[in-house]
């Protein structure tokens, strides 16, 4: 059973995704477990990576910064109480947000789409991503290079 509400796959302006019925959603905003869906994103086109998750209530969050020129789309998926079938029997509420280096549906579609990395044989690739927890906010307007959250 599909229980997601979103068009898939679309191009849109954050926060607000299409619904495949019409209108949009605003992906910001965390929904209640009693929304049974689970939704896949594919987000690109950052002017920087970084991302926040923040509880406004509790003023606590969890963020991530990385090299955009290594990672520019982030895969967001998101189970608000959906997937009814094994192995979450709707039981799970949590998201995702995964830095990739190409579109996340797939290397067939990735090489077909052009954004599929390729590395020369014994090449290597090295970057940084940065894991921070914070407190004390309500929101936060950027993470740092060096992991400084503000």
């Amino acid at each position: 059973m599909n229980t997601s509400a979103l068009e898939f796959p679309s191009e849109f302006d954050w926060p607000h995704a299409p619904l495949a019925n019409g209108g949009t959603t605003d992906l910001s905003i965390v929904p209640g477990p009693d929304e049974g869906r689970l939704e896949w994103a594919c987000l690109r086109e950052f002017r920087e990576g970084w991302y926040g998750i923040t509880s406004g209530s509790r003023r606590v969050g969890f963020g991530m910064r990385w090299d955009v020129e290594v990672f520019p789309f982030v895969w967001y998926w998101q189970c608000w109480g959906g997937e009814p079938d094994y192995p979450w029997w709707g039981r799970h509420y949590n998201c995702a947000l995964e830095p990739w280096t190409s579109r996340p549906d797939g290397l067939d579609n990735a090489m077909a789409n052009g954004t599929s990395r390729v590395l020369d044989g014994n090449a290597t690739v090295e970057t940084r991503l940065i894991a921070v927890a914070y407190d004390g906010r309500e929101r936060i307007d950027g993470i740092d290079a060096d992991g400084e959250v503000y």
